[in-house]
């Protein structure tokens, strides 16, 4: 099976196609001590099929992007917590695009 997703932890290591424990304890360490020293305390997922990428960023920010879409603006989310951002990852790693779409995103200028 070819894989769709990949997730990318603030160590700079990909996790192939993760699962959601894979997702909820990588989401948990971005907020331990043992990022601090991390030169992108962030967590990105990305889907092949679509190009859309999130990336929940230490200070609660979530971003949305579209790497298949030169034209696409950068979107993002403040004051997200955790759970939102778990949430918002399981609907992209499940290709469930439409609840993750439907979010209040706002452009980034």
């Amino acid at each position: 099976m070819e894989a769709h997703c990949y997730l990318i932890d603030p160590f700079g290591c990909m996790h192939i196609d993760p699962n959601a424990e894979t997702i909820r304890s990588q989401l948990e360490i971005l907020f331990s001590g043992t990022t601090d020293d991390c030169p992108h305390r962030d967590l990105s997922l990305s889907d092949y099929a679509s190009g859309y990428v999130l990336i929940y960023h230490h200070n609660r920010t979530i971003t949305l992007e579209n790497n298949k879409d030169s034209d696409a603006v950068i979107q993002f989310i403040s004051g997200v917590a955790l759970e939102e951002a778990f949430a918002l990852f399981n609907h992209l790693n499940d290709r469930a695009l439409d609840a993750v779409l439907e979010q209040p995103w706002k452009p980034q200028t």
